[in-house]
Order: C-alpha cells, then structure tokens, then sequence
C-alpha cells in the first residue's frame, strides 16, 4: 500500500496544492537564492525547491514526511524537514525558532492548532521585502487581522484549487510582502 501511495505522491508534486493565481505569483517573483522556511510540507516543499536555494519545512505525519524527503531526494533537491511526531502544536511552531535569520519567504500551511503561533513567529522573521504566504486564509480570520496589522501590502488569491486538472474545492491564499 505504501509504495502505491508513494507512485500517486509522485504524480501530485508537480505544484502546490494552493490557488493557481498564489502559484502563479510566487513563480514570477522567487529566485534561485531564495530561502524558504513552510509549515505543512508537501507539493510545495517539493516546487519551492525546484526554485529556491533552500527548503525548511516541518511535518508532524511520519509517513507524509517520509514521502517527501524521499522525493526531494530522488530529484537531488536540498530539503531539510524537521518532523514533530507525535504532533504537538508548541514544538511544531517552535521549530523556526531554532534558525537565527530572516527569511525570503515563510510558508504557512499546516494543522489549524498552531497556525496563530506561526503566524506571531513568522512577523518577527520574515526578511524585509520578502514574503509571508498563509493558505487556507478565508478559514483563520484572527491571524489574518494580525498580519493586516503589520500594514504589510497583501493580495488575496480566491477560488478553486484543483488536483492535476480535477476540482477539490474553494479557497483562499493570502500573500503578503513586508516593506523593505
């Protein structure tokens, strides 16, 4: 069952499972040098390394983390993946605490108990002129309010997201850029 899970997860890589306009962006303003640090890995981990120097991300599902650094491997991609398992909301969103830099672009889309706490961390670290991405944003309205706060320039992506060509549902991404 695993390795046939691991040929589909292999077949959904190709892009993240965000709004197509949020990849659309992204692909036109990321460069090779780039740092990238995401909460909740997955399809994006796997494309923001196609285009960045460097992924951190963290994952609290064993076997999801699994499949994902096994596919970065295979296409020798540089992913580092911290895994909190069994999940717990405070080391999870913790984690970035143990980098000491300013990143170009902070990731978040992970499990909804931690999301406000990565939000709070992500402000302090996201490097001037870079980019803080939150999915799923029309459900977490508290932790939009607090980075609209900050008087950073956002744009919300809102409407279908799809698997390959097939519909999975309604969303919203939302970007913002802090000031330089």
């Amino acid at each position: 069952m695993r390795a046939k899970i691991y040929r589909w997860l292999k077949w959904i890589f190709p892009e993240p499972y965000i709004i197509k306009e949020a990849i659309e962006f992204l692909d036109g303003v990321l460069r090779p040098k780039h740092i990238v640090f995401e909460w909740g890995s997955g399809s994006s981990t796997i494309w923001l390394a196609e285009r960045c120097k460097r992924v951190v991300t963290v994952e609290h599902d064993l076997a999801w983390a699994d499949l994902v650094e096994r596919s970065a491997a295979e296409r020798g991609l540089k992913v580092l993946l911290h895994l909190v398992h069994p999940y717990d909301a405070q080391v999870y969103a913790d984690t970035i605490l143990g980098y000491d830099q300013l990143w170009d672009l902070i990731f978040i889309d992970g499990p909804s108990a931690d999301r406000m706490l990565c939000v709070e961390y992500a402000i302090e670290r996201v490097a001037p002129g870079g980019l803080l991405l939150f999915d799923n944003s029309n459900i977490d309205h508290e932790a939009v309010q607090l980075i609209d706060a900050q008087g950073w320039q956002g744009t919300r992506f809102e409407g279908e997201f799809f698997l390959d060509d097939v519909l999975m549902g309604v969303g919203e991404t939302t970007i913002w850029q802090r000031p330089r």
